[in-house]
């Protein structure tokens, strides 16, 4: 009786001790696990030094139109682009706006960059779409750098900048007030006041003819 319960007790002793081994195996697997993956976020994180990159546009005023406002929108080619805290901006006329990227690791990020169309019915809206590219890489301190190339979009056309040309809606000649030829006026005018005088002098030769001869009767 006396060995079969001190076996029962030495069993529960090994088993309690392979548990609590059990337990601490796993406990500094885990601490070691999140020490690791703490590690390697933190490496993430400062693997690179991210950068801002800037697609810069401008809107040129339309000559005879003041106050005039027009909204500029980006949208990525893909998922994976990260884009600008505002993707419409709104200038004025010549004026000039930007979208800031912030980018976190290397890669080619496509954009497109166009105008949307406002409601002025004074105004032909430039509608011509540019592709923007930013190509980003990083040097050997792990630092990023772009650089930013831009074409019109489903053409060859490598524009310097992203630059949208509004213009005024072109009003018909014969809707046009065509202000009065004054030269022509004062010409007329002295055709008529000529002919007038010529008239008068005629007139007044007229009377002094039958003044003269109705004279010469009575003589």
């Amino acid at each position: 009786m006396f060995k079969y319960t001190f076996l029962k007790s030495n069993n529960r002793f090994h088993s309690s001790s392979a548990m609590r081994r059990l337990v601490t195996a796993f406990v500094i697997v885990m601490s070691f696990l999140c020490v690791f993956i703490d590690k390697c976020t933190v490496y993430a994180d400062y693997l690179y030094k991210p950068v801002d990159a800037h697609i810069t546009f401008t809107c040129q005023g339309i000559e005879g139109i003041n106050g005039g406002k027009y909204q500029i929108s980006i949208k990525a080619g893909s998922v994976e682009g990260p884009l600008p805290a505002k993707d419409i901006i709104t200038v004025d006329e010549n004026g000039k706006g930007e979208f800031v990227l912030h980018i976190t690791e290397p890669g080619t990020y496509d954009y497109q960059v166009y105008q949307i169309k406002g409601s002025d019915k004074d105004v032909i809206y430039d509608e011509t779409k540019y592709d923007v590219h930013v190509f980003v890489t990083s040097n050997e301190n792990g630092m990023l750098e772009y650089t930013v190339a831009v074409n019109i979009s489903n053409t060859d056309q490598k524009p310097d900048a992203v630059e949208f040309k509004n213009v005024a809606v072109e009003i018909p000649t014969e809707n046009k007030l065509v202000p009065p030829d004054k030269s022509a006026e004062t010409g007329d005018d002295f055709g008529s006041g000529l002919i007038l005088l010529m008239l008068l002098t005629a007139m007044v030769g007229i009377a002094v003819i039958l003044i003269h001869k109705r004279s010469s009767k009575e003589s």
